[in-house]
């Protein structure tokens, strides 16, 4: 009798934890098909006017829902209409700012993690990055085999798109791949010292205005007590005004624009002479920049008062505009 209890309570058990995993199964959206233009941002088959792409990645844009069983729902799904049209807002202006009528512009949808994860322990946001790391790892290799036609490239991310991007850079690229990549701009996230030990061929950080085949990061603040906990680590960081790592000051006269997005009207202008900055422990000060523009008492726990994570995209658009024309020179 014992030992049939054992066998009841073992296959029990087994039976739970397969409960349990397909229960977790039903709350993770289906994964893109990544064949279907409906998985991009506009229609990726068009997209081969231009010389040179650009492959973006948009930040955390969806905080969690909960469902009618009251379970927390984590991923964005590319079939919720609401989600899709928050990720086509935002890269229809990175579009506008950025790829303009130089690039062409590749952004894919994905199963990102809602923005709450990032407030969770370094497992549980290891576990839940699973998911969006898998969907842009496919996302990439099918823009490679299917729409770039060997051209250079650039890679493009802010917050969890920058994650991404490091990510795609550290296990997916290959070392032709690395070669026609012009830099990687990876806005408000982080390197480590580890990861710069681990990956010294793959993740180089930017030196000055012109190199290539490297990592374009800073993180904005407006107050040093107020760094992006996701970057607190960061061994990485460059001034946009001067291209410098180091401390050196840079005037505000040397800022070429803030981008001003105007929604309805799908244009950019840019606001020159904005702020001075410099470097402080690898994170971006820029002392001109009111912080109430882009406090959000919502997000306080990863945002607080005095920190720009939501403008390190806008701040220096211009700049890196004109950098990317910069470093392209060095390129050919």
């Amino acid at each position: 009798m014992k030992n049939k209890s054992i066998f009841f309570f073992s296959f029990s058990l087994i039976l739970l934890i397969f409960s349990c995993k397909d229960h977790e199964n039903l709350l993770v959206p289906p994964a893109p098909n990544y064949a279907q233009p409906s998985a991009w941002f506009g229609n990726p088959k068009e997209e081969n006017k231009h010389d040179i792409d650009i492959f973006y990645i948009y930040p955390s844009i969806i905080f969690t829902s909960v469902n009618e069983s009251g379970d927390t729902l984590y991923y964005f799904d590319i079939e919720n209409d609401k989600h899709r049209e928050l990720a086509q807002n935002i890269q229809r202006q990175y579009q506008v700012i950025y790829a303009d009528t130089l690039y062409n512009f590749y952004a894919p949808l994905y199963r990102q993690a809602a923005l709450e994860t990032f407030n969770e322990s370094e497992d549980f946001i290891r576990n839940k990055m699973e998911i969006p790391i898998a969907d842009i790892k496919n996302a990439f290799d099918y823009y490679i085999e299917n729409y770039n036609n060997g051209r250079p490239f650039y890679l493009m991310g802010h917050s969890q798109g920058a994650l991404l991007i490091i990510d795609l850079l550290k296990k997916s690229l290959t070392d032709e791949q690395l070669q026609r990549m012009v830099a990687a701009y990876a806005f408000g996230y982080q390197i480590t010292d580890d990861e710069l030990a681990s990956y010294p061929s793959r993740l180089i950080p930017a030196k000055d205005s012109s190199d290539v085949h490297c990592v374009v990061l800073f993180n904005c603040i407006a107050d040093t007590n107020a760094t992006f906990p996701l970057s607190r680590h960061t061994a990485v960081g460059i001034n946009p005004l001067n291209w410098k790592t180091d401390a050196t000051f840079a005037q505000k006269s040397r800022h070429q624009g803030f981008a001003q997005y105007d929604p309805q009207n799908e244009v950019c202008s840019y606001l020159p002479n904005y702020t001075d900055a410099y470097l402080w422990n690898h994170f971006l000060v820029c002392p001109d920049v009111d912080p109430n523009i882009v406090y959000n008492e919502k997000i306080k726990k990863l945002c607080p008062y005095g920190n720009l994570h939501l403008l390190d995209p806008l701040l220096f658009a211009k700049d890196i505009k004109m950098n990317m024309l910069c470093r392209e020179r060095t390129f050919h």
